[in-house]
């Protein structure tokens, strides 16, 4: 069984509450336990996941689900390589450094910055066989690495354009409601595209010392 931060589920009871569900119950119906979505420390299965997300989007009628979930999340969800992201010199930076750490989030998924071209590529992938649908997941992510990546640039337009494998599934409204750049479907891959000259945009307020605690803790206890 493959795991993911439990804070992965930040924001779902919020959420899932106010599209007038019981959250419990459908964590439950996935054998996740409510009450480890409130620690920073536990674990959750990623197939229980991807699954419930899923669910979730069915069962409320909400098809962008994992695009709102995406909303109340922000970089504190990674723990100490959302400090060590958040506190790097430049944008390149921060997802080189998300690129080479996201397995302490979970194994089960890649960030992967590639170039193409004029424009850099930050491409989403679940290292899973057998998943079936995770179009909720993907969109979480992708939504969430978009968001991230502006904030953390300070620049509402640094994102280029948004790519998903998967078809459509919800309103075109919604997708022009959560990302200001233009969206694709069905693509070869899921990603985020920047100009390649937004790699050099510095984030502000970064602290070098935080970085280098956030890294000497990664490196200590999960370079295994």
């Amino acid at each position: 069984m493959t795991l993911v931060r439990a804070s992965a589920l930040s924001g779902y009871r919020e959420l899932v509450s106010e599209l007038g569900a019981d959250p419990s119950d459908l964590l439950r119906r996935f054998r996740i336990r409510p009450d480890v979505l409130d620690d920073p420390q536990a674990f959750v299965s990623y197939g229980s996941l991807i699954r419930l997300l899923e669910h979730s989007a069915s069962a409320l009628g909400c098809r962008d689900f994992g695009m709102r979930l995406s909303t109340r999340q922000d970089l504190g969800i990674l723990g100490p390589l959302g400090v060590a992201v958040r506190n790097c010199g430049t944008l390149g930076e921060a997802m080189q450094t998300a690129s080479q750490y996201m397995f302490v989030h979970s194994p089960a998924i890649s960030f992967a910055p590639q170039v193409d071209g004029e424009r850099a590529r930050l491409v989403f992938t679940i290292l899973l066989d057998r998943i079936g649908a995770a179009v909720q997941v993907t969109e979480l992510s992708v939504g969430l690495a978009a968001r991230t990546v502006t904030l953390l640039s300070d620049e509402p337009h640094v994102v280029a354009a948004v790519r998903f494998s998967h078809a459509r599934v919800a309103a075109l409204s919604a997708y022009r409601a959560h990302f200001v750049a233009p969206v694709e479907f069905a693509c070869p891959e899921s990603a985020i595209d920047l100009e390649l000259s937004a790699l050099a945009l510095p984030i502000q307020d970064a602290s070098l010392q935080l970085r280098e605690l956030a890294e000497d803790y990664l490196e200590l206890h999960h370079t295994d």
